[in-house]
């Protein structure tokens, strides 16, 4: 009789256990399904959130190149005077982020600048801003802390306006 208890108690906690793992299986499937679809109809683009574009100050006493970036990274007209080579740092956990970062070094370069990319790790990426070891980064809002972003002088843009300018 215990046998028999004990068998149909372990027969039932198997088949629960069976059901809720074919349930989540086939939730997963089908939330990887709508999110690819949003992802091909977006054209592999997601960004999401808040964007910090900085430039170094030592590398912009004037401000010209910070007011020249925001046309640029907003999808407007910018030009700049005499030549310059600077590094526009990224950061790789979204990758949205890094085709938004090639394609305003291209429009940058149709404004007369050199742009080389650099591609780093959030953590890094913080490293060097704080350490002020870049010449122009972009990155989600959450790599800098609040209180670090008014010393670093960093434009705040939007999902939207960004997505626009692609």
């Amino acid at each position: 009789m215990v046998k028999h208890a004990f068998l149909a108690t372990a027969l039932a906690l198997g088949l629960i256990a069976g059901t809720g793992f074919y349930y989540r299986s086939r939730l997963d499937a089908l939330s990887a399904a709508s999110s690819g679809a949003r992802r091909a109809r977006a054209g592999g683009k997601e960004l999401d959130g808040l964007y910090l574009l900085a430039v170094n100050p030592r590398a912009d006493a004037s401000g010209e190149l910070l007011r020249g970036l925001r046309e640029a990274a907003l999808g407007r007209e910018a030009r700049f005077h005499g030549p310059r080579e600077l590094k526009l740092a990224y950061t790789t956990d979204e990758k949205a982020l890094g085709v938004y970062a090639r394609r305003l070094a291209r429009r940058l370069e149709r404004a007369g600048l050199k742009v080389k990319l650099s591609p780093c790790s959030p953590v890094m990426l913080r490293s060097k801003a704080l350490a002020g070891k870049y010449d122009l980064f972009v990155a989600p809002r959450r790599v800098i802390l609040m209180s670090d972003i008014g010393r670093l002088g960093a434009l705040t843009l939007k999902t939207r306006e960004m997505e626009r300018a692609l």
